[in-house]
């Protein structure tokens, strides 16, 4: 998904619905961020996060050759680069957590 099919993506909420919850946050462990937004949907309670980040464009496994060494994989991110993602939830009455929409149902 592109930057502006997703602003149109939160303009038509906005109008829509109420919205209980909008803001962004940093990505934990990985550079990037996401928006995030709650609001009373037609499923139910639901959550939209628009996921933004470097393209990962490969790996760098490093560690030593003798017994019992550990070794470390450090992802090698692009500079100018980004991929998006839209991830869709629905608040879980029963488990108490956010339930992921698969996109099927959407397209």
């Amino acid at each position: 998904m592109n930057k502006d099919r997703w602003l149109d993506v939160r303009e038509n909420i906005k109008n829509q619905f109420e919205v209980e919850y909008q803001g962004e946050e940093e990505l934990v462990g990985e550079p990037g961020s996401m928006e995030v937004m709650e609001f009373d949907g037609p499923m139910g309670f639901m959550r939209v996060e628009y996921v933004t980040r470097p393209k990962t464009v490969g790996r760098k496994v490093g560690g030593a050759r003798r017994g019992g060494a550990q070794s470390k994989e450090n992802m090698v991110y692009s500079l100018d680069e980004q991929v998006s993602r839209l991830h869709i939830y629905k608040w879980n009455e029963e488990e108490s957590s956010w339930e992921e929409i698969k996109e099927e149902l959407f397209s």
